[in-house]
C-alpha cells in the first residue's frame, strides 16, 4: 500500500500507513527499519514533518544524535501550528 501510495503521489495515504507501520517498528525495536521506510517515503513524497520525527526517534535510538536533533528542528519548523500534539512531542 505504500509503495502504491507513492507510486501515485497520494501522499496523505502514504504518510498515514507509514506512520503506522514505523510506530510499530519504533515500539519493537525495528529501528533501522523504521528509519528505511520513513526516509524512503519523504524521498518518494516530500518532507512530511511527522515523519520527519519518526526519522528522528530512530535516528536517535540508533546513536546518531546530530542528525536526530536536525531532523527533530526540521519537523518542528514543518509542524503546522493548530497540530499541538506534534508540536508537543
Amino acid at each position: 500500500l505504500i509503495r502504491l501510495a507513492c507510486q501515485v503521489q497520494e501522499r496523505e495515504i502514504g504518510v498515514e500507513v507509514t506512520l503506522s507501520v514505523t510506530n510499530a517498528w519504533l515500539r519493537t525495536s525495528r529501528f533501522r527499519e523504521a528509519l528505511s521506510l520513513a526516509e524512503s517515503v519523504v524521498e518518494a513524497l516530500g518532507e512530511d514533518h511527522r515523519l520527519l520525527h519518526q526519522i528522528a526517534r530512530a535516528e536517535a535510538v540508533l546513536g546518531q544524535a546530530a542528525r536526530a536533533l536536525k531532523h527533530y528542528a526540521q519537523a518542528r519548523a514543518l509542524c503546522p501550528p493548530d497540530d499541538v500534539t506534534q508540536k508537543g512531542a
